[in-house]
């Protein structure tokens, strides 16, 4: 878990490497996501978040 609250989970493999930010409340946070294309989010909008993610917001980023 970083500073803001948002879990943080990276996985590696070979040459993958992925990031998992999960956001378990019901309040916006900040995020401070290193940089890379966004593959999922549990948003229909689907919308890249810069420095914040929504209540109950989950994305994973490939690095």
């Amino acid at each position: 878990m970083d500073k803001n609250g948002v879990i943080v989970i990276e996985r590696k493999f070979k040459n993958e490497h992925l990031v998992a930010y999960i956001n378990p409340t019901k309040n916006e946070l900040s995020l401070e996501a290193k940089s890379g294309s966004q593959l999922l989010s549990t948003y229909r909008d689907n919308k890249q978040p810069k420095n914040k993610l929504r209540p109950f917001e989950s994305i994973l980023i490939k690095l």
